[in-house]
């Protein structure tokens, strides 16, 4: 597992060094690797704002890697980007009801990105005249 780290570490820091991304951020890549059985294993890896560099990008691959263990003795590793993108400069609302939303809204998204589907939804109303309560309201993702 540390080597992996080590390694991952080493070709993001080559990634960074580029002159192509300078002031861009990584939002989406896809770690690859091959065992010495040639037995291949892929995850992507999103992230909620760009990842600016290195040390912003490694606590998620850490995770990713933890929660999703390796088949074998790995022999080749690789990073594929998928999206890059530029950071978020965002002033915050002085009051504090208004921000409390905003935090929430954005850990609703950060869950929807992690889980790829809405996971929070509003109750709208439909059809408040039908007879039948199922016509009545819908489930509305939050979005």
């Amino acid at each position: 597992m540390d080597a992996l780290l080590v390694m991952v570490d080493s070709l993001l820091s080559r990634i960074f060094a580029k002159e192509g991304l300078k002031g861009r951020g990584i939002r989406s890549l896809t770690l690859w690797t091959r065992s010495w059985r040639a037995e291949h294993w892929e995850r992507t890896v999103q992230f909620k704002e760009s990842a600016m560099d290195t040390k912003a990008a490694m606590p998620r691959i850490k995770k990713l890697l933890e929660d999703y263990p390796q088949p074998g003795p790995v022999e080749q590793i690789g990073l594929k980007l998928n999206r890059l993108g530029y950071g978020n400069s965002r002033q915050r609302s002085l009051f504090n009801e208004v921000r409390a939303q905003e935090f929430l809204r954005e850990d609703i998204k950060q869950l929807e990105l992690r889980l790829g589907n809405p996971q929070v939804y509003t109750v709208k109303e439909v059809e408040p005249w039908s007879r039948i309560p199922e016509r009545r309201y819908a489930l509305k993702p939050l979005a």
